[in-house]
């Protein structure tokens, strides 16, 4: 749960980033690719971090029935 709390705040930290960037003169899209890129693996290991929690809970339930 931690790693998930984890990797929002990383997202969350991208996207005020290259929000803030964005409005300063001078700065290009390929300045912002790594930043775009980066955000992109955080929402994708929050994904799998949210598939393996609803798997082991879904396992746990049918264990216990």
């Amino acid at each position: 749960m931690l790693d998930r709390i984890y990797a929002r705040l990383e997202i969350l930290g991208y996207s005020r980033a290259i929000g803030s960037m964005i409005g300063h003169p001078g700065i290009t899209a390929s300045h912002l690719k790594g930043l775009y890129e980066a955000r992109e693996d955080a929402v994708q290991r929050l994904a799998k971090l949210k598939a393996e929690a609803k798997e082991e809970r879904f396992g746990r339930t049918l264990s216990n029935a």
